[in-house]
């Protein structure tokens, strides 16, 4: 994809495009030990999974639910 520098860049920018809009849920898919901090956030939940002989993690960041509108029927 490119080399270590513009990877880390590029987690660094989905941080802070992302996280300002807290009603969305974003998922990751990443070798790089040091996204978390990279990305500027702790995941919500993390796996430990493995492609092949190469461990990644499964990063999930959980936006809030909006709120129901009630539509005057009950």
């Amino acid at each position: 994809m490119g080399d270590i520098e513009e990877v880390e860049q590029l987690y660094r920018d989905m941080g802070r495009l992302f996280c300002p809009n807290d009603t969305w849920s974003a998922y990751f898919l990443t070798a790089h030990e040091g996204f978390e901090k990279l990305y500027g956030r702790r995941a919500d939940k993390k796996r430990k999974l493995f492609n092949g002989n190469v461990k990644v993690d499964y990063y999930q960041y959980f936006g809030k639910r909006p709120e129901k509108k009630l539509d005057g029927k009950q």
